[in-house]
């Protein structure tokens, strides 16, 4: 037997204690440790998971995430950035069925503003069309939603006034028909995050003058971020100026990117929810080209497709513009 093993068999009781005791400390500190870093890849794999769920979304308007900078997932008739707006009730529809142009706009006033990303739990869907930076494209969208008579809401950027103004009288029609509404998107599509509150003030006035002297109604009360993007201080400046509802998303066909008509289609199917307001856009050939399918798709699930003021209950609207 070696001089090593005689110590350790020979070692007085107060060296065991203290040596078990080190022991346990060591083992103590160890699982302190793996009970940290347990907790952080939980918090990473949380992380990981709401990006997935965000980026699950689609690109934002012009590519970005739905859920932006502070963006948040709110129903009809949230207040501030939450709620899901269930349980309201069916407004009346009035007698126009949607805005006229003819009759004078009212001037904005101060509202206390909401984030909204879906309408009220009825079997009614909003599409949504944003940006237009194809014209070919927007005028084929006007002109199926001219022929299939389906209603929608158009969120253009006055940026892009060489695609919307030469259709300018086929949306004056759709809009006195009341198939349509229209949502302000800001007239140059800057993050509005990143844009001080006097030029984002500046650009929804910019867009809303020319919404007003192009197609004859006002934009308000609804205005979507570009990108999605936004904070407190974006909903603010939308209530000082009228906008009561900071309009997301709640399905989007993603195609702020280019894809193939059967992508587009297939997207519309899955994202057909009761009170979905539906993201698109005028910007690539694809979905203008699929539309008269989306239509058929979302109508044979038994969806009644609206527009924004019909799914948040304005059909009423007092500001109209001459």
């Amino acid at each position: 037997m070696d001089s090593g093993s005689q110590r350790g068999r020979g070692a007085p009781t107060g060296a065991g204690d203290a040596l078990r005791q080190r022991r346990r400390a060591v083992l103590q500190r160890r699982a302190v440790r793996r009970r940290r870093a347990g907790a952080a890849l939980l918090v990473v794999a949380a992380a990981a998971l709401a990006l997935v769920f965000a980026l699950r979304g689609g690109g934002g308007s012009g590519g970005g995430p739905a859920t932006g900078a502070g963006a948040r997932a709110g129903g009809a008739g949230s207040p501030g950035a939450s709620g899901n707006g269930a349980g309201h009730d069916r407004p009346p529809a009035s007698a126009g069925g949607g805005p006229a142009p003819g009759a004078a706009i009212s001037p904005a006033r101060p509202v206390q503003a909401r984030v909204v990303s879906r309408g009220p739990a009825r079997r009614e869907i909003a599409l949504t069309f944003d940006d237009g930076t194809c014209a070919a494209c927007v005028a084929r969208i006007v002109s199926v939603l001219s022929s299939t008579g389906a209603h929608a809401t158009f969120c253009p950027n006055g940026v892009y006034t060489a695609s919307w103004n030469p259709q300018a009288a086929a949306i004056r029609r759709l809009l006195r028909a009341g198939q349509l509404t229209l949502c302000n998107h800001t007239y140059t599509h800057r993050d509005a995050v990143t844009e001080s509150p006097d030029a984002l003030a500046a650009d929804l006035d910019r867009n809303e003058r020319w919404i007003e002297r192009t197609f004859g109604v006002t934009s308000r009360p609804y205005f979507r971020p570009p990108y999605g993007a936004f904070n407190s201080t974006t909903v603010q400046v939308a209530g000082r100026l009228g906008y009561r509802d900071v309009v997301l998303w709640s399905g989007t066909l993603a195609d702020s990117s280019p894809h193939d008509t059967t992508y587009v289609i297939q997207a519309a199917g899955y994202w057909s929810h009761p009170g979905t307001i539906m993201l698109m856009h005028g910007n690539y050939p694809a979905t203008a080209r699929a539309l008269p399918q989306i239509v058929h798709k979302v109508q044979s699930k038994g969806y009644r497709l609206v527009t924004l003021d019909e799914l948040l209950g304005d059909r009423a609207r007092p500001a109209r513009a001459p």
